[in-house]
């Protein structure tokens, strides 16, 4: 089984590019699910530079993630390439794409309805939490590339309504609101350190969320240390939880982050993707997504679209009390793979 090691510090790269003072929610598995189709065809400098990003070089390995993606009754991922009908494809991509039972479609993409078609597509997929992912094809558009994920998660305890009160959350400019804040006393798998509180929340079937809270709004966030540190320490501990609903729409232009984060190499000329049809780069990457979380589970969806352009263009007390009534970072999860990563500034935007 593919060790997510990778996946883990690839969620911590991208997280401290985003964050600031305001809400992020992102789904690095799907990110990289797209983003390993483009590698598997990468050659040369370009496979370099991004293998090194990405954190996965082999095309074996690439292939091994691709099948160890999780489908079942919570979490379902699906991905699809769209080519443009005209154009020459190596034999070997399309058969990569076959083995991991990657749709693949042809279309015209000088006709906007390509772009309908592949909306409807990701839309439908996610139950209708992301509409509209990719903006716009031409005639220099060779291939989109799409990778979705959906999840619905009931709680193993659902909290109950009635306890769900307006309460204070401050913000980390420290001004307060008010927000409905949901209420329990339970027993959960909890750890802390000097600088955090950490509480894992299950869903059925295995999948949690683990919130971290930070003691001082300033502290720094390393989530691999953290993650080591709960899964030596943490204990059943009867927990006094307090946790905001909260419900957001993100939307990144990835080729701006990926491309200031040192990925200029795959947006140029001088890309080399040889290994999926000639003269191609990556003209555009976008990534949405959507959760809304309330007292009887979690609802996530992602959705990564990449556009490809052919060169012409360019230990614990008994009872603790865990009071998420300030800015906090959470992850849904299962086997130690982060499906998805976000923080929590203001549960009310």
């Amino acid at each position: 089984m593919i060790n997510n090691d990778f996946l883990t510090k690839f969620s911590q790269r991208i997280f401290n590019h985003l964050n600031d003072n305001e809400n992020i929610f992102i789904s690095p598995q799907n990110i990289m699910t797209a983003m390993s189709l483009v590698l598997f065809g990468a050659k040369r400098e370009t496979r370099k530079i991004l293998s090194e990003f990405l954190g996965i070089d082999d095309n074996s390995k690439i292939e091994e993630f691709q099948k160890s993606i999780l489908n079942d009754e919570v979490f379902q991922s699906l991905a699809a390439a769209w080519f443009r009908d005209n154009l020459v494809f190596e034999n070997s991509y399309l058969d990569f794409l076959k083995r991991i039972e990657c749709k693949s479609e042809t279309l015209d993409f000088s006709d906007q309805k390509s772009k309908d078609l592949i909306n409807e597509w990701v839309e439908k997929a996610t139950n209708g939490n992301i509409k509209d992912l990719i903006k716009s094809t031409n005639e220099n558009t060779a291939l989109v590339l799409t990778s979705v994920c959906n999840f619905i998660g009931k709680w193993n305890h659902a909290f109950d309504k009635k306890k769900t009160k307006n309460s204070k959350f401050e913000l980390s400019n420290g001004k307060t609101i008010e927000t409905p804040m949901m209420n329990m006393k339970e027993e959960f798998l909890y750890a802390e350190t000097d600088e955090y509180q950490m509480i894992s929340l299950y869903y059925q079937s295995g999948y949690y969320m683990r919130i971290y809270l930070p003691k001082e709004s300033k502290n720094s966030f390393d989530l691999e240390e953290l993650d080591n540190h709960f899964a030596k320490k943490a204990e059943e501990t009867k927990v006094d939880l307090s946790l905001p609903k909260f419900k957001m729409s993100k939307e990144y232009d990835l080729k701006e982050k990926f491309a200031e984060m040192g990925l200029g190499n795959i947006f140029s000329n001088k890309a080399d993707f040889s290994g999926i049809s000639k003269d191609l780069f990556v003209s555009d990457i976008v990534h949405k997504t959507f959760v809304e979380c309330e007292e009887k589970g979690t609802v996530a969806s992602a959705a990564t679209g990449v556009s490809m352009a052919l060169r012409c263009c360019v230990r614990m007390p008994k009872e603790v009390v865990f009071k998420a009534d300030h800015p906090f970072i959470f992850t849904i999860n299962k086997n130690n793979q982060i499906l998805f990563l976000g923080k929590v500034e203001n549960p009310n935007d």
